[in-house]
C-alpha cells in the first residue's frame, strides 16, 4: 500500500478520498463491496496459486492482500487488509453452500410436486358402504343384554 498523495487523488478522481486521506493510504482500505471487487475475488479464486494451493488449509491472506493491492485503482477496486479478504472468503463459501443446497433440493422438490399434482388413481372400482348410519339409542337397544333384578328378601 502506498501513502496518501493529494495530487494522485485529484488527478485520478478517486472515490472515498476523505477515507484514504484519514487512513494515510493512496486509496481507501475498505471491505469487499463492489461488483468489480467481487469479480476480482472470483478471478483470484480461480487463477491464483495462493488460492488453488490452499487444499485443506486457509489461503495465504497476507500475500493475497499484496496481490489485490496491485489491482487497486481507487475507483472500483480498493485496498484490502488480509482480514477483509478472509471475511469475504467465508461469506463467499456460505453463499456457495447455500446455492449448492438449493440446487440439490430443487430436483427433489420438482419430483414431489409432480407426484402431488399427478392425476389421482382410478377410484371407480371402490364401492362405498350402503348401510345407513344408526342412532346411538337403536345401537344400544339391539346389543343390550336384559338386566334381571335380583330377587327380594
Amino acid at each position: 500500500m502506498f501513502a496518501y498523495d493529494e495530487q494522485y487523488a485529484a488527478e485520478q478522481k478517486i472515490r472515498h478520498k476523505w477515507i484514504a486521506e484519514q487512513q494515510g493510504t493512496l486509496v481507501a482500505v475498505l471491505p469487499v463491496h463492489s461488483r468489480e471487487e467481487r469479480d476480482l475475488f472470483r478471478l483470484l479464486m480461480q487463477s491464483s496459486p495462493l488460492f488453488s494451493d490452499a487444499t485443506n488449509r486457509q489461503p495465504n491472506w497476507t500475500s493475497l492482500a499484496a496481490v489485490w493491492a496491485t489491482h487497486a485503482n481507487g475507483k472500483t477496486i480498493f485496498y484490502k487488509l488480509p482480514e477483509h479478504l478472509k471475511a469475504y472468503y467465508k461469506t463467499w463459501n456460505d453463499y456457495c453452500d447455500e446455492n449448492n443446497t438449493i440446487a440439490q433440493n430443487t430436483a427433489a422438490a420438482k419430483r414431489i410436486r409432480t407426484l402431488v399434482r399427478s392425476s389421482p388413481p382410478n377410484i371407480t372400482n371402490i364401492v362405498a358402504p350402503t348401510a345407513l348410519p344408526q342412532t346411538l339409542r337403536s345401537t344400544l337397544t339391539i346389543n343390550a343384554t336384559p338386566v334381571v333384578d335380583p330377587p327380594s328378601r
